[in-house]
């Protein structure tokens, strides 16, 4: 089956790469805990960290997560030293109850769609967006939903770098399985291959690229640090999207080893 574009296709994910949402995660757990009664044991920076483990990624796991963390009375900078087993195991130790998590996911919910407009571009975002859309057909998907997606799209005046994005709404599961990948690439008309890009800044992203059979490329510019990255499985590792786009284009972006061209 003949690929409707001959060039590199893109594939990127959205929030730590294109949208810097950590600050508007962070309120949004914070109000969380708050209306649970519990305090806030951690730094926006920390929190953003925690998501960037496959096993936190999702909000409302990490929701579960930062709840037992909170109970423990322990400091989530210092978790993160031997995470995820660390942060694992105090969800064993103190679970949340399902009523009340249900309620924390609810605040979590408000207040973050009304926070995650006001979120900036992601590091040298605009920069490698601009870059990238002359070097390739750039796609995004991204485990938020649609309308705060494309709002904020809209807002930027990104709409013209993207030939398609699927958003939560549009996939049956959300990373690290490869569905949403995959139906980018049904869409594309497009195989997996040398030529296929998925970028994303945590250990979800680079499990689900692996899943799909793309190039795994990691951005440590957002949830996941270099070595989560590596230790996920990525094929390269760039410092954000412009160094990515860089290379892609010219070769000439700072590439941080690896096992893949």
């Amino acid at each position: 089956m003949k690929r409707v574009n001959p060039r590199p296709l893109a594939i990127l994910d959205f929030d730590g790469v294109i949208r810097d949402s950590r600050r508007a995660s962070h309120a949004a757990a914070k109000a969380a805990l708050k209306a649970a009664g519990l305090k806030t044991v951690f730094s926006a920076d920390e929190y953003w960290r925690m998501r960037g483990y496959a096993e936190f990624n999702n909000r409302f796991k990490a929701l579960g997560a930062i709840y037992s963390v909170a109970v423990s009375g322990k400091r989530l900078r210092n978790l993160l030293r031997t995470a995820p087993e660390s942060i694992l195991a105090l969800e064993k130790k103190h679970p949340a109850p399902e009523a009340l998590l249900g309620e924390m996911r609810e605040v979590n919910k408000k207040v973050s769609a009304m926070e995650i407009l006001r979120s900036p571009f992601g590091e040298n975002a605009r920069r490698g967006l601009e870059k990238l859309g002359k070097a390739a057909v750039v796609a995004v998907v991204s485990d938020s939903g649609r309308r705060g997606v494309m709002k904020w799209v809209r807002a930027k005046k990104l709409t013209r770098f993207f030939k398609i994005i699927l958003c939560r709404e549009d996939v049956p599961e959300m990373k690290p399985s490869p569905k949403g990948i995959l139906a980018v690439l049904g869409k594309m008309r497009a195989r997996p291959g040398e030529n296929v890009f998925y970028a994303g800044d945590a250990q979800c992203d680079i499990l689900a690229a692996r899943a799909a059979g793309v190039k795994a490329v990691g951005l440590a510019c957002g949830m996941a640090s270099e070595k989560m990255l590596w230790k996920a499985g990525a094929d390269s590792v760039f410092s954000d999207l412009l160094g990515f786009a860089d290379w892609l284009g010219n070769g000439s972006g700072k590439k941080r080893g690896g096992r893949g061209g």
